[in-house]
């Protein structure tokens, strides 16, 4: 049987629409179906509480950091230039005529002092003392000079007068006061740093307070005759041969350190 073709457009048409309302349908009969599967989807989600964010342990307190302080630069401080002094013997200090040259030429040096010994190693104090009477030629040079003639001279000439001592080493003056000098253990003799043959010296004994005063006065007559510095030589116990043999009077179960200490201070 023949088909027209208004037919044929017509089964064209009510079949697309079939099938579109096939698929509708469909969607609609299996959207419960997704839902209800969503929704169980969800239930079976571990649930997780949000939890706040945890705060920072707070710091311990700390103690005040303590800071220097400000240091101010200071200026340096002045210093007395170092003198410079000349050395003379006691021969050139007797002779009148070579002493002033001595001056002399000191100063043209550049030299600022003079320095001689007022008593010499061996003890002879070259000055006429007065200290002990008729005990004074003991220790008293042969040939002397004027001390305070003496500064004044240097004076003059433009340079510092510096008298020289020594001090502990002497052989002379414990001849007026024995025990002002170092002995022998049990005897009144005076120990000596060395063998007489070999030039052993006696020493004059720190401890002794005769002694202490007897320097006293050396260096309160160089004072008044006007030396504006005194150098102390040899201001020290001596050292030499037999030494656990020597007695030293006076001594007080002082040691010698503390001794010496003890006279620098006087």
């Amino acid at each position: 049987m023949a088909t027209s073709m208004p037919n044929i457009f017509l089964y064209f048409c009510t079949m697309t629409a079939l099938e579109t309302l096939k698929e509708y349908w469909g969607y609609e009969a299996f959207r419960p179906k997704q839902e209800e599967i969503v929704a169980e989807t969800q239930d079976k989600q571990p649930v997780t509480e949000e939890k706040a964010p945890e705060k920072a342990p707070e710091a311990a307190p700390q103690p005040p950091v303590e800071t220097a302080p400000e240091v101010i630069p200071q200026p340096p401080a002045e210093t007395a230039p170092a003198m410079k002094t000349v050395y003379l013997s006691k021969e050139t200090v007797l002779n009148e005529e070579a002493f002033s040259a001595a001056l002399s030429d000191a100063k043209a040096a550049g030299m600022d002092s003079v320095m001689f010994d007022l008593k010499s190693r061996e003890g002879w104090v070259i000055y006429p003392i007065s200290y002990q009477e008729g005990f004074d030629d003991y220790y008293t040079a042969r040939d002397t000079i004027s001390l305070k003639q003496t500064a004044e001279k240097i004076r003059e000439a433009g340079l510092k007068p510096v008298a020289s001592l020594y001090t502990f080493m002497d052989r002379r003056y414990q001849q007026s006061q024995v025990y002002a000098g170092i002995l022998y253990e049990g005897s009144d003799m005076f120990w000596l740093d060395n063998s007489p043959e070999a030039g052993g010296k006696s020493w004059l004994n720190p401890y002794s307070p005769l002694e202490k005063d007897y320097l006293k006065k050396l260096m309160s007559d160089a004072a008044e005759a006007g030396f504006e510095e005194i150098v102390l030589r040899e201001f020290r116990f001596p050292v030499g041969a037999y030494m656990e043999k020597m007695r030293f009077v006076y001594d007080g179960g002082q040691s010698k350190l503390d001794c010496l200490k003890a006279a620098a201070e006087e």
